[in-house]
């Protein structure tokens, strides 16, 4: 425990040079939000979650290479595979429309192995609703709520659903560091596999 508070304190220190806005992680949430992060900006979100005696550790790499282009890639600790993926924004959000993407992950053969649609709404300055559709062996549907809780913070609570599958989650973000996210999540998978989780991300230019 002391070295991942020391760990979260360095990153805090290094990155206290820069000052854009705040950092938009993809964690803790299944869904994706339509947004992007800004072109030549590197960004990493790691994670652990406990869930049924074991540990996942997982990590999510991003850099967008344009401004409506995003490249990425993801790896869980336990099964060493790396994947890779694209994301392309295609409508910028507005006050009356809903910002909409386009993402894919392919296996390391460039097989595609997800793809989805992300549409999110801003409802008003302080809650936003976020709607994926998409496939990976199945269809499946993802649907989150977020509510701000200030300048350095939101929650949220979200629900994952596909044939033979269901997953119900919530979780508290926490922005102490315009370049830093911490959060904490819960949730139920199938009603029966209770699970927690925590995470740090950050970004670099």
């Amino acid at each position: 425990m002391k070295k991942i508070i020391l760990f979260f304190i360095l990153i805090i220190s290094a990155l206290s040079l820069f000052s854009q806005e705040k950092i938009d992680a993809q964690r803790p949430t299944q869904s994706e939000s339509y947004s992007i992060i800004d072109k030549y900006i590197f960004q990493a979100e790691n994670g652990v979650t406990f869930s049924s005696d074991t540990a996942t550790y997982s990590s999510f790499l991003r850099y967008s290479v344009a401004n409506v282009i995003e490249l990425r890639a993801s790896t869980d600790y336990g099964s060493r595979l790396l994947t890779p993926g694209i994301k392309c924004v295609l409508l910028r959000q507005g006050d009356n429309r809903p910002g909409i993407s386009l993402l894919a992950s392919f296996d390391m053969k460039g097989n595609v192995t997800d793809y989805r649609a992300a549409l999110s709404h801003k409802l008003s300055e302080q809650s936003t609703v976020t709607l994926n559709l998409g496939k990976d062996n199945d269809f499946y549907g993802i649907l989150i709520f977020v509510r701000s809780l200030g300048e350095t913070g939101a929650g949220f609570v979200e629900a994952y659903i596909k044939e033979g599958y269901q997953q119900y989650n919530a979780g508290l973000i926490v922005i102490p560091h315009p370049d830093v996210q911490i959060d904490f999540s819960t949730g139920l998978i199938d009603y029966n596999d209770f699970y927690l989780g925590a995470g740090v991300s950050f970004r670099v230019k």
